[in-house]
């Protein structure tokens, strides 16, 4: 298995009939024949199809048939998995991702107080302390309109040698 391509880690819009396609490669020499790939979302029931043949040393681009329900919006799971019988290296065979599904914005002017939820907003990179909730540091004691806000560590100050992000 060599990547999941759809969905993407940051979605908008999401519904219940998300397509799911990974790109797998054939390492060996010869052909592989009724190669069972499969995923699941959020830790729920393994999702399972067949691909008929794979030729040696080639990538595929797979879709499945079986489409995902990734329409609640917040963070899901994708877990993927290749189960060839054959096969006896294992290190190769899953691959996950977390997936953020937000809204589509569609009414403009925008603005989020982040006062009824963290706004589908997410954090990422390294060493992370971005914190939703209301800000109690000594520099930052307050949010900008309410009691709510993201801030990197609500009562103190972020991590050192900190590289993160927060995603909208």
């Amino acid at each position: 298995m060599i990547s999941i391509d759809s969905p993407i880690v940051s979605s908008c819009g999401l519904n219940s009939a998300t397509p799911v396609k990974l790109t797998l490669r054939n390492s060996s020499m010869t052909t592989l024949m009724n190669i069972p790939v499969m995923y699941r979302i959020d830790g729920g029931s393994w999702i399972t199809e067949t691909i008929a043949s794979l030729p040696g040393n080639t990538t595929l681009q797979y879709l499945f048939s079986a489409t995902a329900n990734l329409s609640a919006y917040g963070s899901h799971l994708i877990e993927t998995k290749v189960a060839y019988a054959g096969d006896s290296f294992h290190e190769n065979d899953t691959l996950s991702v977390r997936i953020v599904n937000a809204p589509v914005i569609t009414l403009f002017p925008y603005l989020e107080n982040f006062e009824s939820g963290n706004g589908f907003w997410y954090t990422g990179g390294t060493a992370s302390s971005w914190e939703y909730g209301t800000p109690a540091s000594a520099k930052i004691k307050a949010a900008a309109s309410g009691s709510k806000a993201w801030k990197t560590r609500l009562s103190g100050n972020y991590n050192d040698l900190e590289y993160s992000y927060l995603y909208s």
